[in-house]
């Protein structure tokens, strides 16, 4: 039981940063692209 709650929070933790690193960067990335429209445009 020790080892596998020991290795699950790990196990998610290097998904989800990932995750929650390229959300942030789509997030950036959208924006930047909505504020070029609305100054060119």
């Amino acid at each position: 039981m020790r080892p596998q709650n020991y290795c699950g929070p790990r196990f998610e933790n290097q998904i989800l940063h990932p995750v929650t690193l390229l959300a942030f960067l789509i997030v950036i990335t959208i924006g930047g692209f909505l504020i070029l429209y609305t100054w060119f445009f």
